[in-house]
């Protein structure tokens, strides 16, 4: 069974949690999981959004031309919860089935790292 584009999306940025993805990573990932590639990532990290999820994007310009990358921040409890509730190919849980484990907030200091492309 295929995944849908978000789904394949989250669960990339879940392997990944607080760590900046690169477009094109998540482009070719959901190549190989869905039944088409996705080039809308923007959209698909504003469905997520709008289920609860703090997907962050960052867009740098180098040479002339410009790369975008994703992050999901999460608390590590809520993305253990997260783990264990989602699989590829499954639906997605909205956030608030994780609010057991949800942060109080995320502070930009607690993943100072950048994109890098």
């Amino acid at each position: 069974m295929k995944a849908t584009q978000s789904e394949a999306t989250l669960h990339l940025l879940m392997v990944r949690a607080n760590q900046w993805v690169p477009m094109p990573e998540i482009v070719n990932y959901t190549a190989q999981h869905c039944r088409s590639m996705c080039h809308a990532i923007h959209s698909r990290a504003s469905d997520l959004r709008e289920r609860g999820y703090d997907i962050q994007n960052e867009t740098k310009e180098v040479d002339g031309v410009k790369h975008s990358c994703y992050k999901l921040s999460i608390a590590p409890g809520a993305l253990n919860a997260l783990k264990a509730k989602f699989t590829l190919g499954e639906s997605i849980p909205h956030y608030n089935q994780l609010k057991e484990y949800k942060p109080k907030g995320v502070q930009k200091s607690m993943f100072p790292e950048a994109c890098v492309v």
